[in-house]
């Protein structure tokens, strides 16, 4: 949905919504443009365990140009996945640009996955990152393996992202 909504042009969006439907139209119009324009982004990615495994990684965000950067505004883990198991796996999630920790789900709540907002029990602001730190420019904000030392086997968790674009 958000990027339908980036792709909009302000032409698009004036055949989307004509002006002959009525008065409401204005404001239809206007608020889809602002949408189009809002800094703030939502995602919801999935990951399993085969996708994270040996080094692997789920992006969260991907950069589209070289001083792109982002500040996570708010996360949440949801229960409904497939609890992470199997090969004697303990591994931690992290949310990470690869330089900053935003978020770590501990090895215990993917092994019984519960909806957990970020800085809950098990899902923790990153160590020594606050929530308004922004990412590095030009690097993916991506979901990997932390902490542990073996992968699982079996197992996915689905997280949403609310996050500000800081600098284009």
């Amino acid at each position: 949905m958000t990027t339908l909504l980036r792709l909009l042009t302000d032409a698009a969006v004036e055949r989307i919504v004509p002006a002959s439907a009525g008065n409401w139209v204005t404001e239809m119009r206007a608020m889809l443009k602002r949408l189009r324009r809002s800094p703030i982004q939502y995602v919801e990615i999935t990951a399993g365990q085969a996708a994270l495994a040996a080094a692997g990684t789920v992006a969260i965000f991907t950069p589209e140009t070289a001083t792109q950067r982002i500040k996570i505004r708010d996360m949440i883990l949801f229960g409904g996945g497939t609890n992470f198991s199997g090969g004697g796996g303990d591994r931690t999630v992290a949310v990470t640009d690869g330089t900053t920790t935003f978020g770590t789900i501990a090895a215990a709540l993917a092994q019984s996955l519960a909806t957990t907002r970020w800085g809950g029990t098990n899902f923790s602001f990153g160590s020594g990152a606050v929530p308004n730190t922004a990412s590095v420019a030009a690097q993916n904000v991506r979901l990997a393996y932390a902490g542990g030392a073996t992968d699982y086997t079996a197992g996915s968790l689905t997280i949403g992202v609310w996050y500000e674009i800081t600098a284009e």
